[in-house]
């Protein structure tokens, strides 16, 4: 079950168009492999843990900037845009 679980969540992400996604994936795939191996019991709450933290990715791929490539550099969570999208 959690090998599904992890194929549904990462699987798109590592298979996405966009760079900065796919880093994304790469880093939660990451992550999943470190929180598997240190902490087997405790698995699902490390996990959600470290995708927490991770999501500091996601809020850098919806905040930049308007023309920006989609894999840009990774500058781009702070400061928010002011421009409406």
């Amino acid at each position: 079950m959690l090998a599904g679980y992890l194929y549904a969540t990462l699987g798109a992400l590592l298979l996405a168009g966009d760079r900065t996604l796919r880093l994304l994936g790469a880093v939660l795939a990451a992550g999943a492999a470190a929180c598997a191996a240190v902490w087997r019991l405790e698995f699902a709450s490390t996990w959600c843990a470290f995708a927490a933290a991770a999501s500091v990715l996601v809020l850098g791929w919806v905040r930049r900037p308007d023309g920006a490539p989609a894999g840009g550099p990774a500058y781009w969570f702070w400061p928010p845009s002011t421009k409406s999208r």
